[in-house]
């Protein structure tokens, strides 16, 4: 598939073929050449450079200059990385991006789009800016070849991270990407792409870009630009939004005439009423509406037989069936990224907004997006079954569902409370998005568990041994098992429990070892039993110890009696500012899952 991305590349000044005889086809490394123009255009493990255009040829030696000069080391990348995550310089659009309501827009046009394409068609994304809309059009569309672009070293992975991050052998097969200036000619042959996905980019250089994009669609294809900065309102209050603001009806006229010498349709929708529709309705009008009261825009540009489709659509099928139409839910591969703007209470159980997400900013996103911020007052809070909160604290950790029990109604549930959204993403781009995240459970439990017991001490909260027990009793017998593995082991301990999902009490235990630095395996049980066993078994190296629940609490009792507050003291803050609580989890061959903090 290499070699036919190749063959659709174009010289960017005088649009003809590119020679790729000195392009070694195994390594991905070596240039392309214009006979006409005479440049050689380098191409480093995968990776043409458009923006790094040579006159005649490259020897060896320039090659591996141009790669050291754009590339890094993995190991030089995993520490430039780990330096921008320690200060966290990191760009909370990135964790965002994926449940923004522009971002959302293009979702509508799937199911009419998987109609309309045939296999090798070319899907082209002119502002692949995080890597995300790439992958996410390369995971929905598997039967296409979707060409990304991006346009210099700068952005949340420029050259060095798209090398690192997306690697031609570590993301989708039909995903290519390349690096061309932002104002030049787009690099590809005339008419030759069948959809062009424009994310962002159309009010930076609306010019070049219809330019562009009228030179390479084909006269049956579509142009879709979500998030296209309007002059029609303002943000109220008023906020800069980048960009040059045009009216729709401008955008209209303008697109009507030019697109018209290929007889195609042109339509503006604005952007809120497109996202709710296509989330609250069975149907979307679109109709085109540019004098829209919205003040970003959704413009399309599309093709008559693309105009019968979206007919067909609108008047036979319901779009509550494709509620997610980009994922199927019972997809393996698909990947449930958790959303950074929403906390879970593990006490209380109770999913809300989380305005001070994401290092703080989390307000100014909510007050950027107030489209998203009303659609998440509207559905939240929400009360989390146990079942909800095992999945969150599976997916938080590599975001797709292993062979662990779950109900699709669950899944069903949190998706629809935006709690998570599935995406077709490969496993590299994923973690990259992790990195930007905060955790979705409150890590501050200390605080969090004390004010839940202190609201009711006598209210009966679980059962344990057959007993009913108060919120004062659980609070002593969680001490009892924090204190009792923080004093037995001083390294990674193993503790192996069964439990069921409607055991409350153990998963408090387990959230709370979570925060406290422990390695936590734990088993669930099939059966309807409401409380967990009274064995447990710990290992840590060569030390194992089997012991009842009562003997974890006789040696709290002694520890207690020796010294104060000392849960407080081992759920102090200071080992918990990380962006994570887990980088490593999995399922082994038992059928233990385990975690480790980090």
């Amino acid at each position: 598939m290499f070699e036919q991305f190749i063959s659709h590349l174009a010289c960017p000044l005088c649009e003809a073929d590119l020679n790729s005889d000195n392009l070694d086809l195994f390594s991905k490394d070596g240039f392309l050449y214009c006979l006409i123009c005479a440049i050689c255009v380098p191409v480093l493990d995968g990776f043409p450079l458009f923006t790094k255009i040579i006159k005649n040829n490259i020897n060896i030696d320039e090659l591996a200059a141009i790669k050291n000069d754009f590339f890094i080391s993995n190991e030089d990348y995993s520490q430039f990385f780990a330096g921008k995550l320690s200060r966290y310089t990191l760009d909370p659009y990135v964790a965002f991006h994926p449940f923004n309501e522009s971002t959302r827009t293009f979702g509508s046009l799937v199911p009419t789009l998987k109609r309309f394409l045939k296999k090798n068609d070319v899907i082209v994304d002119c502002n692949n800016w995080n890597g995300f809309t790439g992958e996410w059009l390369a995971g929905t569309f598997p039967d296409q070849i979707i060409i990304s672009f991006w346009h210099n070293h700068t952005g949340p992975l420029g050259y060095k991270g798209f090398n690192y991050w997306q690697k031609l052998t570590e993301r989708p097969r039909n995903l290519f990407i390349i690096f061309t200036s932002r104002n030049s000619s787009w690099p590809l042959h005339k008419q030759s792409v069948k959809v062009i996905h424009g994310y962002d980019i159309l009010h930076h250089n609306h010019l070049n870009t219809i330019e562009n994009s009228f030179r390479i669609i084909d006269s049956t294809g579509v142009i879709v630009f979500p998030h296209v900065h309007l002059n029609n309102s303002t943000p109220e209050p008023y906020f800069e939004r980048g960009g040059q603001y045009l009216h729709g009806s401008y955008y209209s006229n303008w697109l009507i005439k030019y697109f018209s010498l290929k007889n195609m349709h042109v339509a503006i929708h604005g952007e809120a009423k497109l996202f709710e529709q296509h989330l609250a309705t069975s149907q979307i009008n679109w109709l085109s509406e540019p004098d829209t009261d919205d003040y970003n825009g959704f413009i399309m540009i599309y093709c008559e037989q693309f105009k019968l489709l979206l007919d067909q659509y609108k008047s036979n099928l319901s779009i509550k069936k494709y509620k997610q139409p980009y994922i199927a839910l019972t997809n393996e591969q698909s990947r449930y990224l958790i959303n950074p703007l929403i906390i879970v209470n593990p006490l209380t159980m109770h999913a809300q907004i989380d305005k001070q997400a994401l290092k703080g900013h989390g307000c100014y996103l909510l007050e950027r997006h107030p489209v998203y911020h009303r659609r998440l007052k509207k559905i939240l809070p929400f009360r989390l079954k146990d079942n909800h909160l095992n999945l969150l604290l599976s997916l938080e950790a590599h975001s797709y569902l292993t062979n662990l029990s779950r109900k699709h109604s669950d899944i069903k549930e949190l998706i629809d409370r935006e709690i998570i959204l599935p995406y077709p993403l490969d496993d590299k781009i994923t973690t990259f998005w992790m990195f930007h995240v905060n955790s979705i459970i409150q890590s501050n439990f200390y605080t969090c568990w004390i004010d839940w017991v202190n609201q009711d001490k006598n209210a009966v909260c679980a059962s344990m041994l057959g007993e009913l027990i108060t919120r004062d009793e659980a609070n002593q017998i969680v001490t009892a098992f924090f204190i009792y593995f923080h004093d037995f082991f001083h390294q990674e301990a193993v503790i192996s429990v069964e439990i069921n999902e409607k055991s409350a009490l153990m998963c408090w235990i387990l959230v709370g070892l979570y925060l406290s630095n422990k390695k936590v395996i734990f088993k669930k049980q099939d059966s309807n039993i409401t409380e967990f066993g009274d064995v447990i078994q710990l290992r840590s190296g060569s030390l194992c110890s089997t012991l009842s629940i009562e003997e974890i609490l006789i040696h709290f009792t002694q520890i207690q009696n020796e010294e104060l507050n000392v849960l407080e003291k081992i759920n102090s803050p200071k080992s918990k500012d990380t962006t994570h609580w887990f980088n490593h989890i999995g399922v082994d061959s038992r059928g233990y899952l385990y975690a480790k903090l980090h």
